[in-house]
């Protein structure tokens, strides 16, 4: 078991996947229903714990060809289920898999609507995934900087240099 703790004190409990090593971050929410790789590697998730509104993830697997940048730059990853018998004909791996090569923690087994309404009535706000159960049932006391914003990381996020995009359909006019 390994809980998140919000700044706020509250907790939700679930189980471990990928990466599975203690990180903090801003906790924020996306309504996405499909796409779940573009948003791993969305870079403007720098630095961020992104939990899914969508109620199972995983089930398409990862493929080498729907990242929006190189690699995941978040920090944590929460989801309501985890399929971990994934089905596609271009998937290469499972998301379990590719989480853990790229060094992200996931969270699976929260309520995560639940946690959307609390992000979303508070505002955004900093959380602890914690890798193992916190020892006493008060609020912890944790060092949070002043805010966990992704105000330097933007270096690690963007392209090391352009990259020219084809067009994949031509336009003809009648």
């Amino acid at each position: 078991m390994a809980t998140l703790i919000l700044e706020d004190g509250t907790r939700y409990t679930g189980t471990l996947f990928g990466h599975k090593a203690p990180v903090t971050g801003e906790v924020v929410f996306t309504t996405g229903m499909t796409g779940y790789q573009e948003t791993l590697t969305d870079p403007s998730y720098c630095g961020q714990i992104v939990c899914m509104t969508y109620p199972l993830i995983g089930n398409v697997g990862v493929n080498d060809i729907d990242n929006e940048s190189a690699g995941v730059k978040m920090r944590g990853f929460i989801v309501s289920e985890l399929c971990d018998v994934p089905s596609n004909w271009q998937m290469k791996k499972t998301l379990d898999q590719y989480l853990d090569e790229q060094g992200v923690t996931g969270l699976y087994g929260v309520d995560t609507r639940a946690l959307t309404r609390v992000i979303r009535n508070a505002g955004v706000m900093n959380a602890a995934l914690l890798t193992e159960k916190p020892e006493n049932r008060r609020k912890p006391t944790l060092n949070w900087p002043n805010r966990l914003r992704c105000t330097t990381r933007w270096r690690s996020a963007r392209a090391k240099k352009p990259t020219k995009c084809r067009a994949r359909a031509s336009i003809t006019s009648r």
